[in-house]
């Protein structure tokens, strides 16, 4: 073998993203050139930020009101026991731990402590964003992030888990759905019943979800996968309604349930609602 290729493919091996660049139609340059916006910085929102932080996504906006606490460090790998012993913030946690994580030396965290809800469709936190991660584990946050991701057109990836089971909805303004198409009244009942009389939300004394790192896991990875794809595809399918088949479709109006527990994996459709207000706009 030449000395010529032997070196280039020396060079390829010290490029942290040289496997993945292998895959056919991948662009690392639309990865790096990335904006994305992950709310929620807990188990879910480690998970993700992780799984960007090695893709080598250039900028990564987290928001999350929070502080570690000793029972996250189990299924969250940017925080440390050093930062749930001083109850640092959440997404200082998260942006000192891209920093340790980081294999490529460019990505930037823009970490906000605040809280998701106060910040509407002129707030600054939504300005330049290519694709919206939601890791929020109450309905309110996700339907009005949701809100807001389809009046300024951003991709939005949700995701949750409880226990074994989870769950990932993409939403594509305005080509798909939103979660606000598959709420259900019960959905809403459950909703109203956990606001006060001056309409926040309650938090004292509601019960903590069962969570485990594998559901996790497997929750961010998909949700990053269905990243990958609308970064590659998005302005292909708005030009000609086709996604790059080499990549892959996302789940684009539709859901994906999981149950790690029976081993099922199940898509379902969402169709749009007629009676979804942001299907006007």
């Amino acid at each position: 073998m030449p000395v010529r290729v032997i070196r280039l493919l020396g060079d390829m091996e010290e490029d942290p993203a040289s496997r993945q660049m292998l895959i056919t139609g991948w662009r690392q340059d639309l990865i790096r050139n990335a904006k994305v916006l992950v709310v929620g910085a807990g188990a879910l929102g480690n998970e993700i930020v992780k799984n960007l932080t090695l893709l080598g996504v250039g900028k990564i906006r987290v928001v999350d009101y929070d502080v570690v606490e000793g029972s996250n460090l189990s299924r969250a790998v940017l925080f440390t026991k050093a930062d749930a012993r001083r109850r640092v913030r959440k997404v200082d946690a998260i942006a000192r731990g891209v920093k340790r994580l980081d294999p490529y030396g460019y990505i930037e965290v823009e970490a906000y402590h605040t809280d998701i809800m106060d910040h509407g469709p002129d707030s600054p936190l939504y300005n330049k964003i290519d694709v919206i991660f939601t890791a929020l584990d109450n309905l309110e946050a996700r339907l009005h992030v949701n809100t807001v991701a389809y009046m300024k057109r951003i991709p939005l990836i949700d995701g949750g888990m409880d226990g074994a089971m989870g769950h990932v909805q993409v939403v594509i303004p305005p080509y798909s759905s939103c979660l606000n198409c598959s709420v259900t009244d019960r959905d809403m009942k459950v909703l109203s019943e956990k606001l006060k009389c001056d309409g926040l939300p309650l938090t004292i004394g509601q019960p903590k979800t069962p969570a485990v790192i594998t559901t996790t896991s497997v929750v961010a990875a998909i949700m990053v996968h269905e990243f990958i794809k609308i970064i590659h595809g998005l302005e292909r399918f708005k030009k000609t309604g086709k996604w790059d088949e080499r990549l892959g479709e996302p789940l684009m109006g539709k859901r994906l349930f999981i149950n790690l527990a029976s081993n099922k994996f199940i898509i379902y459709d969402v169709p749009i609602s007629k009676t979804c207000v942001l299907h006007e706009l």
